[in-house]
């Protein structure tokens, strides 16, 4: 915002290795358009992805129910997810505790991402939550 000069003292004070010329932008990731989910208890199991696609698995004490879980889930995706052009569209799968939503960001381009919620197998009275997000061609 203040010039590129700027940026790159403030980088070089920060023993950042300035390069204005990298493809990598942390903010340009697909997990940009992800709300930041709140009420949860939970921890991060696995989560990476490109500019192109995001997924996130998580161990999930709170909410208590697999049923809780997933509907939190569905009404954080669809009013918060950041970014978006037009509404967030959210389509029931078979079980309620799988899902998918769509919608396009701000940049004109359209999103998909799909949702599950399963018990855990390893420790009792926890879910797995895991969220995939991809955008379309």
């Amino acid at each position: 915002m203040l010039g590129k000069a700027q940026a790159q003292r403030i980088a070089l004070g920060i023993e950042y290795n300035w390069d204005p010329e990298s493809k990598f932008v942390r903010a340009a990731l697909a997990d940009s358009y992800l709300p930041d989910f709140q009420g949860y208890d939970w921890k991060i199991i696995s989560v990476g992805g490109t500019a192109e696609s995001w997924e996130l698995k998580t161990l999930v004490s709170k909410p208590q129910s697999l049923l809780e879980v997933a509907e939190q889930t569905k009404k954080q995706i669809v009013s918060k997810t950041p970014h978006t052009t037009s509404p967030v569209v959210l389509k029931p799968l078979k079980t309620a505790n799988d899902f998918q939503w769509q919608f396009t960001d701000d940049q004109g381009r359209k999103w998909l991402g799909s949702g599950n919620v399963e018990p855990s197998t390893d420790e009792k009275e926890k879910f797995v939550l895991t969220l995939q997000l991809a955008r379309r061609r």
